[in-house]
């Protein structure tokens, strides 16, 4: 994979401050400029602003669902932080874990890390082959996602 943007570990510490500013349910295209070059800036190093990550097709809600999901099944703690190979078309072809609280997280959030679309990845204005960052942190309780509020009957 040489001649790609490399996604540098030195920026892991500044993850949660970059998701907290990010929109979970909105595409990539539907994010401000100044929220892309954030993403770009903090996990890619060297990537011209012409150039672009793959990113969820639909955000990455999805997959933070998934992870809440199986957190509470498997009520482990610890740091997660993997790599999700996108190809051209914008198929996740192979996950990587680089830090994994629990072995038992490989294969069910491998499965549900490949399940989603994504947007390829743009070099040099041409689709191009890419990894995506996945981080987590499995500390503290697990809370289920908010119900959406519901309309209130006459």
């Amino acid at each position: 994979m040489s001649g790609l943007p490399r996604i540098g570990t030195r920026h892991v510490p500044d993850e949660r401050r970059v998701s907290d500013q990010l929109p979970i349910d909105k595409p990539w295209d539907q994010l401000l400029a100044s929220q892309q070059a954030l993403f770009r800036r903090s996990w890619y190093e060297d990537m011209p602003d012409t150039d672009e990550p793959p990113y969820p097709i639909n955000g990455p809600a999805e997959i933070i669902a998934d992870i809440i999901k199986i957190r509470q099944a498997l009520a482990v703690t610890g740091q997660l932080f993997a790599t999700v190979l996108v190809d051209e078309s914008g198929k996740a072809v192979q996950v990587t874990f680089h830090q994994i609280p629990d072995e038992r997280l490989r294969q069910v959030l491998g499965y549900a890390l490949l399940k989603p679309p994504f947007k390829p990845a743009r070099c040099g204005g041409r689709a191009c082959v890419m990894e995506y960052p996945v981080m987590a942190s499995f500390e503290g309780p697990a809370v289920a996602p908010a119900p959406p509020p519901t309309e209130a009957s006459p």
